[in-house]
């Protein structure tokens, strides 16, 4: 994937729907903690064949409530 060794920093640039590497990128989590999150139910995501997909607002409001829980 392109954004592996980028910050991502505009939320425009990016797909519609993410790939577990980007998801992990974004919360600076390994790709395995992301699959652990999917099956203890701490994420959402659908498997399309091999390959995790996430709706890249279900995310963003994610990272958002995870951000105000810090504050």
């Amino acid at each position: 994937m392109i954004y592996k060794t980028k910050i991502i920093s505009n939320w425009d640039k990016l797909p519609v729907a993410l790939d577990i590497e980007t998801v992990a990128l974004i919360f600076d989590v390994t790709q395995t903690t992301v699959k652990n999150w999917l099956y203890s139910g701490t994420i959402q995501g659908r498997k399309i064949g091999r390959k995790w997909i996430f709706d890249k607002q279900y995310i963003k409001s994610l990272l958002n409530s995870e951000r105000s829980n810090a504050e």
